[in-house]
C-alpha cells in the first residue's frame, strides 16, 4: 500500500480500476494477477504501465 501516492500514480489506479480490471483474472495456482489473452492492445499497455510502476 503506498503512503502518499503521487498524482500519477493515483491516475495509474484510477485508469486501472475503471479500464484494466474487467480484462484480468486471479491465476489460481500462483494467485497472480494476468491479463486475458484477448485483451486489446492498448488495455496491455496499460496493464504493463501499471505492474511496472
Amino acid at each position: 500500500m503506498m503512503v502518499n501516492p503521487t498524482k500519477r500514480q493515483k491516475e495509474l489506479i484510477k485508469t486501472f480500476e475503471e479500464e484494466v480490471a474487467p480484462w484480468c483474472y486471479v491465476d489460481k495456482k500462483t494467485g497472480d494477477i494476468k491479463l486475458k489473452e484477448d485483451a486489446p492492445k492498448n488495455i496491455k499497455d496499460k496493464y504493463y504501465l501499471y505492474m511496472n510502476s
